[in-house]
């Protein structure tokens, strides 16, 4: 593409880094196969369309300050859009402040061997970046930290858009460093998966914010950690990519994309289709790529969809290997325990082969519905048929169909009233997300009130992130006020996570004193691990059970980014039991990265018959990693715990202690074990450390102890 043709004014920044010269930080390859592939995508002519000239790769910067110099430069010169995107380790200085490494970062020096996010804040703020529009995607540890916050700090951060690989306070994924070789990190690569699908039944052009909802379902899907957005003004709306799914897209050619929200008089075009050959991989990396779908574990959803997937790139050029290895993928898939995974991971096989060999694809959705019927429960059928309707809802919406119609036909002969109802619910919910009409027609078709009420209410639940209006419309439309409360509660727990004000908004709408306050305090404890900030003001606003209740999850999430404000909050917790609870939480959680800090507050725990459970569950939390503060832990734990003057709390208190310790020191704890009189308590504190030695001494264990298992645990 010509610089006339609407790029002159843009420019996207990738960075990367893979590689560290401080050992603490392990090298991430997929962050170097991440970069490549994000590079490869906005500049596929059919997707993104970006001119190569127009593309910045900064691969491995070694100083933080020729990073930020580099940065600003680009940014300086950028009057169109700017995109930046980042992936390597994120850091946290003591004071909870995000910080993006590069190769020389020093874990001990954050804040000034990294690029501090509000430096680069500082670079996009809008009196030093004149883009109209400014995109930063973010995949890194405690990417979400600057969220909700805008990016450019205390000023307002004009026009821009940020996506992120994980809330606040948490941890991106990658998976493990030996199947890193061929592999982006997962954020990044269920992103350039889902450009490469496009949505179905969109428009032909797609914002972030048009792909963050499905973005965010397929992370869930996989149990991957939820990303996170924010924009402001027209930046969500930048047209990011054209929509594979939709039916122009493959004789787009010259088409003209629609003017982009930047403010710009000149539309972005689309290129001439680039008719080269994507490279295929090598015969070595399919080996190695069978190889490691070999070493995932026997009778799992993942092994069974890694050799499938390997099978369909074959399929072209070694279509017997191929065969051999989808024949291999169904026999992992059949084995699988789970009713519900077992037809899942048929249904996405089923996915992987639509585009290429419609025909063996049929036949894998046909063992999918195969397997959801063979249940002899209605109920269970009508589950497994919606989880399956519910994986395709996105990508395969006509097979979706299918599925979500064979489970409203088996929900609808259900004879008994009640199992007839509980399915068409759970079909409806499924249902919600693909279809919201048809989900919410079911939902309504309930004769009886209660019914038609919980319905609705499940419905607008389900539709919270991807459908807010709708689901708040469903809520209110609910006359029974009783589940009209409970689906405003629904909805707002749902969009906690995704757009907290609103949330809180319903919460605060929701009527009567009681189910007012439960309202603000399920959205806090969905806020909690991601925006403690909102979730402490909420909490400090309720009665004291919740606020206390609250304060605990609160001072959890902020253990690792802020330790001492998250000491301050659960020393602020004025009675036992939270108030040891949440000591406890944030010690554990510093464990790890500050075991002398993990030591000191679990020793602040308060004297009574909480201290002995808590501090053994630090001294745990402990063991693995820091076996001395573990062991101090321990004798103090013992010692309070044989200070408990009657007996039978004495020996309880011990037994957690057993418990705690069976796997770290063993033979202390089968002194302490032994040491029970309580013959039953002793049983079983002798029980649990036998469960953690090899055969012959846990032999020699029961001989000790006949009648191991007698006798429930609170006799005395």
């Amino acid at each position: 593409m010509t610089d006339d043709l609407g790029y002159a004014e843009s420019r996207a920044v990738l960075i990367g880094v893979s590689a560290y010269e401080d050992s603490s930080f392990p090298p991430v390859r997929a962050a170097r196969n991440s970069l490549k592939a994000m590079r490869e995508m906005l500049e596929d002519p059919l997707l993104c369309g970006w001119p190569r000239g127009r593309i910045t790769e900064i691969s491995n910067p070694l100083s933080p300050v020729d990073l930020a110099n580099q940065l600003s430069d680009l940014a300086e010169s950028t009057t169109g859009v700017l995109l930046l995107y980042f992936v390597g380790h994120g850091v946290l200085t003591p004071r909870g402040e995000l910080c993006l490494t590069v190769t020389s970062t020093n874990a001990a020096r954050p804040k000034i061997t990294s690029l501090p996010w509000e430096t680069v804040a500082e670079i996009l703020h809008i009196s030093n970046c004149p883009a109209r529009v400014r995109v930063a995607i973010l995949d890194c540890c405690f990417a979400g930290q600057p969220i909700p916050e805008t990016l450019g700090g205390d000023v307002v951060a004009e026009g821009v858009y940020t996506l992120t690989a994980t809330t606040r306070n948490k941890t991106a994924h990658v998976v493990a460093a030996p199947f890193q070789e061929d592999a982006c990190t997962s954020f990044t690569a269920e992103l350039l998966a889902l450009v490469n699908e496009g949505v179905p039944d969109r428009s032909a052009w797609l914002s972030l914010s048009e792909l963050y909802p499905v973005l965010r379902h397929r992370l869930q899907r996989k149990g991957l950690p939820l990303p996170n957005q924010h924009g402001t003004d027209t930046a969500d709306k930048f047209l990011f990519t054209a929509n594979a799914a939709h039916p122009s897209h493959e004789a787009r050619g010259h088409t003209a994309a629609p003017e982009h929200s930047s403010g710009r008089e000149t539309p972005y075009y689309l290129p001439e289709p680039d008719r080269r050959e994507h490279t295929r991989p090598s015969t070595a990396e399919l080996d190695t790529a069978v190889l490691s779908s070999y070493s995932l574990p026997p009778g799992t959803p993942e092994r069974s969809i890694a050799l499938a997937g390997v099978a369909e790139v074959l399929a072209a050029t070694d279509p017997k290997r191929s065969a051999r290895l989808f024949a291999q993928a169904e026999e992992v898939a059949q084995s699988i325990v789970s009713l519900d995974e077992r037809a899942r991971t048929l249904a996405a096989i089923a996915q992987l082969l639509s585009a290429s060999d419609p025909e063996h694809a049929e036949r894998f959705f046909w063992q999918a519905e195969e397997v959801a019927r063979s249940h002899r429960s209605p109920k269970v059928q009508v589950r497994v048929l919606g989880a399956v309707a519910q994986l395709l809802s996105v990508s395969d919406p006509e097979h979706a169909e299918r599925f979500f119609g064979q489970a409203e036909e088996i929900a609808q002969s259900i004879r008994g009233k009640n199992g007839r109802a509980r399915a068409l619910i759970a079909g409806a919910t499924a249902l919600a997300t693909a279809n919201p009409a048809r989900a919410e027609r079911i939902a309504r078709s309930f004769r009886v009130a209660y019914d038609r009420s919980h319905a609705l209410a499940a419905v607008a639940a389900a539709l919270a992130i991807a459908h807010p209006d709708e689901a708040q419309r469903i809520a209110w439309s609910i006359r029974n006020v009783s589940e009209q409360r409970t689906a405003l509660i629904a909805v707002a727990k749902a969009l906690a996570a995704h757009d907290p004000q609103r949330a809180e908004r319903i919460a605060q709408s929701v009527g009567g004193t009681y189910e007012h306050a439960d309202a603000l305090a399920a959205v806090a404890r969905a806020l909690a691990a991601h925006d403690p900030d909102r979730a402490e003001r909420i909490a400090q606003s309720l009665d004291a059970d919740r606020r206390r209740n609250l304060l605990v999850l609160v001072a959890g999430s902020l253990a690792v980014s802020a330790p001492d404000r998250a000491e301050d909050i659960a020393h602020s917790i004025g009675r036992d039991p939270a108030r040891s609870m949440a000591l406890a939480l944030v010690a554990k959680k510093v464990a790890a990265i500050a075991p002398d800090r993990a030591e000191r507050i679990a020793q602040a725990i308060p004297d009574g018959p909480w201290k002995v459970l808590r501090t053994t569950q630090v001294a745990m939390a402990l063991a693995g990693t820091h076996p001395e503060h573990a062991r101090r832990l321990f004798s103090q734990a013992e010692d309070v715990a044989r200070s408990i003057p009657r007996q039978y709390e004495q020996s309880q208190a011990l037994l957690a202690l057993v418990e705690g310790m069976a796997l770290s020191d063993p033979s202390h704890a089968e002194v302490i074990a032994q040491s029970l009189r309580n013959r039953y308590l002793r049983s079983q504190a002798l029980e649990v450390i036998a469960k953690k030695r090899p055969p012959a001494r846990t032999q020699n264990l029961q001989r000790t102890a006949p009648g191991l298992s007698a006798g429930p645990r609170g006799v005395s």
